[in-house]
């Protein structure tokens, strides 16, 4: 038996010290002479400087394993990525862009390049949906539970018609396999009306829409060419969705623009929303806090720690966030990384690996022509997997992390621009372990300041 060094962390917090079990989760309050033992153990793997007590809590806790428990950890993390990335699991997810065109100019947007550049539909509509219907239902096997469907852009609600005719088809799919259907609708939530809400509502899992902060900050930053005030348009949006017992998931994304009014908006929201995810009665709705990358005016990683706990603590307080200290098996971060029936779609046909390069042509990794005409898939697709693979990526030191379940080993995007050089290299000096660090202190920082909400 050893003391697992490899999965725990200790905190320093106001004054004193917790350890944290990185691989389950357990938090134990550490008065100055057990920090010390710990210390000591740490350096010494002597564990008989523990008393009997102490030792059977950590042993209770899985901080005190067998080396043998040490290696079946690493396996099952490394087992759990490599298993969602290559097989077929029990969901099947598509995330379909219908449209490059959009209704908003965003200064951070990273679709500026394509948006509005080409037709969204034309007289293939009902080629294309057979196309997708047929891909569907090739894709979906005796294990197959549930069917995924995420609709975003450019803005998708300017193809409203189109939308309902693909999700007409998923509803007549699952009728007739008994794979259970659910969808999610991204839009900038500005077009909005009953009609669509209605069509989609009994298989629609949730809406997301941005709001980056209060009225004037807000509109500054997304709206329309003719400077609308959507602000006030999109609230009452969200209000009436929530009414209708729509589930919504508000995204703030965050940088050094709005961070201030970020904070005042989550007050914003639950004196106007009410108290968060956990209301009952009607829908609900969550706060999904998010760093913008990319932007003259994103935070660094570092500079982003204190900016988040502060949104964290707030919306934590509000039922907005469900904040965990837990984190789940490794899984392929998105579909990126995987090499199964999960694919990224545009309105022509095209696949993808990544829906942040849609409508990239030399992005474009296969089509619905080639999978259905029974063509092999594209080594490019292939080539994308293996060079932003957890093995591949930092030499292949993440998948040894014993942060690699909390950060699931950040975007593949951003992964692939490391490698490129295209971004700076967040694995230097071991910048993205003192980042995950740096979080689950606050984290627990939260938990612990706000133990009654617990």
């Amino acid at each position: 038996m050893s003391i697992s060094t490899d999965f725990y962390d200790i905190f320093d917090i106001d004054g004193s010290g917790f350890l944290f079990n990185i691989y389950t989760s357990s938090l134990i309050k550490l008065d100055a002479q057990a920090k010390a033992k710990l210390l000591e153990c740490k350096e010494s793997n002597n564990l008989n400087v523990f008393s009997q007590s102490e030792y059977e809590i950590l042993q209770k806790e899985l901080f005190i394993v067998d080396e043998s428990d040490e290696r079946s950890r690493r396996l099952a993390i490394k087992n759990s990525c490599h298993t969602s990335k290559y097989k077929n699991s029990s969901v099947i997810k598509i995330d379909i862009a219908l449209t490059n065109k959009c209704n908003f100019i965003c200064p951070y947007c990273y679709e500026k390049k394509i948006l509005n550049k080409n037709l969204a539909t034309g007289d293939g509509c009902n080629e294309y949906i057979q196309k997708l219907k047929r891909y569907t239902l090739h894709s979906i096997s005796s294990t197959t539970k549930t069917l995924e469907v995420v609709f975003y852009g450019g803005e998708p609600l300017l193809e409203k018609e189109f939308m309902t005719q693909i999700n007409d088809a998923f509803v007549d799919i699952s009728n007739s396999t008994g794979v259970e259907y659910k969808s999610v609708l991204i839009t900038n939530g500005s077009l909005l009306d009953y009609n669509i809400i209605n069509i989609l509502k009994s298989h629609l899992d949730y809406i997301q829409i941005t709001v980056d902060g209060m009225k004037e900050t807000r509109n500054s930053r997304r709206t329309t060419s003719f400077k609308e005030d959507t602000f006030t348009k999109i609230i009452g949006n969200i209000k009436f969705l929530l009414a209708n017992d729509i589930d919504v998931s508000i995204r703030i994304n965050v940088d050094k623009s709005n961070a201030g009014s970020a904070l005042d908006l989550l007050d914003f929201l639950h004196d106007s929303l009410g108290d968060g995810r956990y209301n009952s009665g009607t829908g609900k709705y969550n706060v999904d806090i998010a760093r913008t990358s990319g932007f003259t005016a994103s935070f660094s990683l570092n500079e982003y720690v204190p900016v988040y706990a502060k949104l964290a603590e707030k919306a934590f307080q509000r039922h907005q966030i469900d904040l965990t200290l837990s984190a789940p098996p490794l899984a392929a971060f998105c579909t990126a990384e995987t090499q199964n029936a999960n694919i990224v779609l545009d309105n022509f046909g095209n696949i993808y690996k990544c829906w942040d390069r849609v409508y990239e042509e030399h992005d474009i990794c296969n089509t619905l022509d080639n999978i259905l005409n029974g063509h092999p898939a594209n080594l490019r697709s292939l080539d994308y997997i293996e060079n932003v693979s957890l093995d591949a990526v930092n030499n292949g030191k993440c998948m040894e992390c014993k942060y690699i379940n909390h950060c699931g080993g950040f975007c593949p995007k951003i992964r692939m621009n490391i490698k490129d050089g295209e971004t700076d290299n967040i694995y230097k000096d071991d910048m993205c372990k003192k980042y995950i660090y740096s979080m689950l202190k606050e984290k627990i920082k939260i938990y612990l300041k706000n133990a009654d909400v617990l």
